[in-house]
């Protein structure tokens, strides 16, 4: 109802129960595919990447991940998560770990790099 009144800019109680379900649906399918686009395309840069898995911790890859989405919609973590089993073997244990202002890390880390590569 927020959805449509809010966003939408229905006038308030004019929605019915059937629209309202149907911007539910509509929205949980972009959701999904939206996290399993994610998850795909990391599952494809880890399995271009077998350097990531060390002799020390066997098919165990963590993974920091910044956004909203990934914090804040309802299961969005699962889907990617169950996306990746699908797409990696099954002995990959890969673990998804938010990483508050990860765009801030990753500029100062590039920084770093850049630096290191002019010396």
């Amino acid at each position: 109802q927020y959805v449509l009144e809010t966003v939408m800019g229905l006038p308030a109680g004019t929605s019915t129960l059937a629209e309202r379900r149907l911007v539910q649906r509509v929205t949980t399918l972009i959701s999904t595919r939206s996290a399993r686009l994610y998850a795909t395309g990391l599952a494809t840069l880890i399995g271009r990447r077998p350097d990531l898995i060390s002799a020390t911790t066997p098919n165990r890859i963590a993974v920091g991940i910044n956004g909203s989405l990934f914090e804040w919609y309802p299961q969005y973590a699962e889907r990617m998560a169950t996306t990746l089993k699908h797409h990696l073997p099954a002995d990959y244990n890969i673990a998804l770990s938010l990483i508050k202002d990860g765009s801030v890390i990753g500029a100062a880390l590039a920084c770093l790099l850049a630096d290191r590569q002019s010396l």
